[in-house]
């Protein structure tokens, strides 16, 4: 999808916020909800890429799903509710849509590489297929001989392996730690924001297995990549304005 020429701005809001230029963000918890049916617009101000994807996966509900009477539940990975926690990295891999590479934390498409988005899950309350292991085959690592280079860039960025990164204050293996350094993850999260070109850099590390054309077409744009980091939603607006 071409963003060098957009036709007009609704069209420009869509390319910018189409899932596969996406993924799952830095997100942090907005003073406002989305509730289903209603207008949601102080929410879209807010959250556009989580409200662009909440109409999206309604609108496949309504036409796929709820025409076929399936009972279903969608799950988002900016849904902050502990009790509809999903780990999307790991299911990604686990459905072999793209391998988990716990070196650096992001998930590598054999094809799109780090450039993918992972924004919501519809399960389906019905019986899997019986070849699941042909349908659902283990991945690989499409680039293993990055993971010295991706370990050393990781602990450059924090100054120590022993960094936080990924982790979840609730995580039961990193509780107790966590509990000591309770400001540790809040700091990352902000240290994240403010270098956010430390984190481009370890996605092209992840990258380098791609040829020249594939990087050309699924890298994402400067200004995808800075608001992806940062949510700033100033910057988003001036870029439409």
């Amino acid at each position: 999808m071409n963003l060098c020429q957009p036709s007009h701005k609704q069209n420009r809001l869509y390319q910018f916020f189409h899932p596969r230029y996406t993924t799952s963000s830095n997100h942090c918890a907005s003073s406002t909800s989305y509730s289903e049916g209603s207008d949601n617009e102080e929410y879209k101000q807010q959250n556009p890429l989580d409200y662009y994807t909440r109409v999206s996966m309604e609108s496949i509900i309504e036409e796929i799903i709820q025409v076929n009477n399936l009972k279903y539940d969608v799950r988002y990975p900016f849904d902050l509710n502990e009790k509809r926690f999903v780990a999307f990295q790991v299911m990604a891999e686990n459905a072999s849509l793209a391998y988990y590479n716990r070196v650096c934390f992001l998930n590598i498409h054999e094809e799109y590489g780090p450039w993918i988005g992972l924004r919501a899950v519809i399960t389906l309350d019905m019986e899997g297929p019986p070849n699941s292991s042909q349908l659902f085959p283990e991945l690989k690592n499409p680039f293993p001989e990055g993971d010295k280079i991706l370990e050393r860039k990781l602990s450059e960025i924090f100054g120590s392996k022993d960094h936080y990164y990924h982790q979840q204050p609730d995580d039961p293996e990193t509780m107790d730690v966590n509990q000591k350094d309770g400001n540790n993850i809040s700091d990352m999260k902000l240290e994240i924001k403010n270098e956010w070109y430390k984190f481009v850099e370890l996605r092209d590390i992840a990258s380098r297995f791609m040829d020249k054309k594939s990087l050309d077409n699924w890298r994402y744009s400067e200004d995808q990549m800075e608001y992806h980091y940062t949510n700033n939603i100033e910057f988003l607006n001036n870029l439409f304005n």
